[in-house]
């Protein structure tokens, strides 16, 4: 079992090759839970060894049927060969199974993206609703089967800074004096030693900087101060809203939630593309420490850019967020975002996290 155990975590870090490796010595020894192999077939299908990972699933006999990961990593197999009727019925098949898999929701609103069915896109979004099952992925497919639709004005609704947005400054935790003390308590935290650091995976989507990947909640009183703060204010975000926000919201997020936590720390060239938080259900960035010459100026040097630039939306919708230490800012995942570089010496530290609906299983 320590090969299995060494691949997942190599998985997780999207080191697919040493990940493969692991689990492939493994089974010289044993045959694994079918619950194993999801990882390992979608890190063949990452490789580009789709024929490969069919090949692994097929070999399972029967339970492709009765595995909803498995039949997604199916799907994302089939896509990758553009054999794309066939994904689609793969991933149909695993969401009916189960309604909450964000990554068959991700992968069957992606392939109708490449098939530029706008109108499928939108039923996907409003059969998963009648589910009971609102995912980003499946909001952000209807946003661009609207804007695929001419109907810009509704896509808008759904990425509008005002109505999405929050931002604000907490309050420290009692047991630090103030703000300062307790970013510096962090910023403690995430440069000790123990930390794991990844600057060269792809899903960084960065241009140079860092990030820090085991943000234990436990790891010293600040980060578990931290940790509370979060919770608390992601419960207000989605408890307070009305309107439109909490249409949104309260599909995306039920009562019983994970949080899920990184940081960033990013140099005077490092950037962040502009991206989304799919598997999230509301996503969010901490501002620990920023160069002061970014906090001066009226540039957009080191900014967090919201909604970043979407085809057919107009330039004046993006707002750009100063990285304060000690702001906070929340958004629905599906929100597209990226980072400026701040053009100065001094290091930019940030933690994002991600807040994940936990559903009963299927």
């Amino acid at each position: 079992m320590a090969h299995f155990a060494l691949a997942g975590e190599l998985f997780q870090i999207e080191d697919f090759v040493g990940g493969v490796d692991s689990f492939e010595r493994g089974l010289a020894f044993m045959v694994p839970s079918p619950r194993l192999y999801p990882p390992y077939v979608a890190a063949l299908t990452a490789l580009g060894r789709a024929d490969a990972a069919l090949a692994v699933i097929d070999g399972l006999g029967d339970v492709p049927s009765e595995n909803a990961d498995i039949l997604v990593e199916r799907g994302c197999a089939l896509s990758q060969l553009k054999r794309s009727s066939e994904a689609c019925r793969d991933l149909r098949r695993a969401l009916s199974m189960n309604p909450h898999s964000p990554k068959a929701a991700l992968a069957l609103t992606a392939l109708l993206i490449e098939q530029k069915d706008w109108h499928g896109l939108i039923e996907l979004a409003q059969d998963q609703l009648k589910e009971g099952s609102v995912s980003c992925p499946l909001v952000h497919g209807k946003i661009v089967g609207l804007i695929g639709l001419g109907r810009v004005e509704e896509a808008m609704r759904l990425t509008d800074f005002s109505t999405f947005v929050s931002v604000q400054i907490i309050e420290p935790p009692a047991e630090f004096s103030d703000l300062h003390a307790f970013n510096a308590a962090l910023s403690a935290d995430l440069t000790s030693a123990s930390k794991i650091r990844l600057s060269d995976v792809p899903r960084l989507r960065l241009t140079g900087g860092v990030q820090v990947e085991d943000l234990e909640h436990d790891s010293s009183p600040a980060m578990f101060a931290l940790m509370a703060i979060l919770r608390r204010e992601v419960d207000n975000y989605v408890g307070r809203s009305t309107g439109l926000r909490a249409e949104v919201l309260h599909g995306l997020l039920p009562a019983v939630t994970e949080l899920r936590a990184w940081a960033l720390l990013l140099g005077p060239d490092d950037t962040q593309d502009s991206h989304y938080h799919l598997n999230s259900s509301v996503a969010g960035v901490y501002y620990v420490d920023a160069p002061e010459a970014v906090l001066s100026d009226e540039s957009d040097a080191g900014c967090l850019a919201i909604p970043s630039e979407i085809k057919a939306i107009a330039p004046s919708a993006v707002r750009f967020i100063k990285p304060v230490p000690g702001r906070l800012v929340l958004f629905p995942g599906y929100i597209p975002h990226r980072t400026v570089a701040t053009r100065t010496k001094e290091r930019r530290v940030s933690i994002a996290f991600d807040v994940l609906a936990a559903h009963p299983l299927q």
